[in-house]
């Protein structure tokens, strides 16, 4: 049994949300379950499952979205990763967002428990014995839950080498309670992990958190930084503590609720779109909403004048580029209904990774895997893409995108040119199957949607 989770981005707190803990111990009781569904096999008899494989697809502890490195010039995303202060710097923040997010990892690392993840033992002729459902209870079996970290493209630094690192990685194993080798980075492709090889294999997945198809926020080696970073630190994290810093009491505290969630906003391209709405819907004079375009404006520019964003101005991220830019030469309300009202508008373009890339996966192409999934986009999907052989017996293939793990605002589309948009938290994981488990079922998703009324700004 095979269980997947992408995307939870725990911060330190310093930018937008996490996703509470509840949610940890919803996905808890629900493995639970799964176990004990996994265990009724194709031939109608009960056996127990005895583990099950869960993979943490990248972008768990998000070490991006942190104003630690809006402290100092000197160290950045992009800056060496040889100089012992860049270290310093992943380490500290990797120790906030565990601080921070002590209880929902708290709950991941005791999945592992004697009392966490039980199932009832079964009777000698394949029926379920009968014991109590209560989790502790001594005669249920323990399923081991044994964890595995793949990194994405804002938890990257896991993946770097050296003995400073291996800290970093011995202390993530120890609070996460991962399978993974502190010595050895943590893998961004599964082919860097023989057991991951080995249970890909087994279940007929092939997974990647897929950053590598989207050019914004992968150059080509995860070991190193990309533009996205720099989007992050330098404007949707700098940008509203600095409305509040520069402006003070000139701005109510609804506003600056409403900046913080920037960086919760998909896609990231809409972020100015965003900016427009929470100005319109709680700036109390025309003044107000001038001085924060102001301060919006002197970031853009000090933006472009960053020497790593220098080295991409290049075709491939000119319409990145271009979206920032406009959005300093025009006025917020005028560059928000540009675009959400041009044909090819931020919110319309399509996300990278897709179902495309999956089609290109040579595993799929094959016909050694039956499943591609990815994570990264926030977005899940499930595209079918090939079916083969009989037709009580088909040989299935398919794409499924992991979704996220957190707040979620989205473009409102009655009235897209009003800016306004809804907020919600999204939820979802993934099980896959093997050796007739599930009564011979191969795969099963898990969707969650929580209404983030008492959350959202405005």
């Amino acid at each position: 049994m095979l269980v997947i989770v992408s995307d939870t981005h725990l911060s330190d707190g310093t930018t937008g949300a996490s996703i509470d803990e509840g949610a940890f111990k919803i996905f808890r009781d629900t493995l639970r379950d799964m176990a004990y569904d996994a265990s009724w096999r194709e031939d109608g008899t009960y056996r127990p499952v005895e583990s099950i494989d869960l993979v943490l697809l990248g972008d768990i502890l998000d070490i991006i979205r942190s104003r630690h490195w809006l402290r100092s010039d000197d160290v950045k995303p992009w800056t060496d990763s040889s100089e012992p202060q860049f270290a310093d710097t992943v380490e500290a923040i990797a120790v906030n967002v565990i601080a921070k997010n002590r209880e929902s990892l708290t709950t991941l690392r005791e999945l592992d428990g004697d009392s966490c993840v039980t199932i009832p033992p079964a009777t000698p002729d394949g029926k379920v014995a009968q014991v109590g459902w209560e989790p502790n209870n001594p005669r249920r079996l323990r399923v081991k839950v044994r964890r595995h970290y793949l990194v994405g493209n804002h938890d990257w630094f896991f993946h770097l080498p050296g003995a400073r690192f291996e800290g970093i990685r011995a202390m993530l194993v120890r609070e996460l309670g991962l399978a993974n080798p502190a010595d050895k980075p943590f893998p961004h492709e599964t082919c860097e992990s023989p057991e991951l090889t080995r249970i890909c294999a087994e279940h007929n997945v092939f997974m990647r958190h897929g950053d590598i198809y989207d050019s914004d926020n992968y150059d080509g080696n995860r070991d190193r930084s990309s533009l996205g970073d720099a989007i992050v630190t330098e404007l949707l994290a700098r940008f509203p503590k600095a409305v509040e810093t520069h402006l003070g009491s000139g701005v109510s505290a609804e506003c600056i609720s409403g900046l913080k969630e920037i960086d919760n906003v998909r896609p990231v391209k809409m972020s100015p779109v965003w900016i427009a709405g929470v100005v319109a819907r709680t700036s109390r004079n025309p003044g107000e909403a001038a001085a924060i375009k102001r301060v919006w404006n002197d970031m853009v520019t000090d933006f472009f004048r960053i020497p790593f964003v220098k080295r991409h101005y290049a075709p491939r991220y000119w319409p990145t580029l271009l979206t920032w830019w406009f959005s300093r030469l025009l006025p917020l309300q005028l560059v928000g209904r540009m675009l959400v009202t041009w044909p090819f508008n931020a919110n319309s373009a399509p996300s990278s990774p897709s179902y495309q890339n999956a089609l290109s996966e040579p595993a799929l192409a094959s016909g050694s895997t039956m499943t591609v999934v990815y994570g990264h986009t926030h977005i899940y999907q499930l595209v079918p893409l090939d079916s083969k052989g009989l037709f009580r017996q088909p040989e299935e293939q398919i794409y499924i995108n992991s979704g996220t793990w957190r707040p979620y605002h989205e473009l409102a589309m009655r009235h897209p040119a009003q800016l306004r948009f809804v907020g919600y938290h999204l939820f979802t994981f993934l099980g896959f199957y093997k050796d007739g488990e599930r009564r011979g079922r191969s795969y099963e998703v898990w969707n969650g949607t929580l209404d983030a009324h008492n959350d959202q700004p405005g």
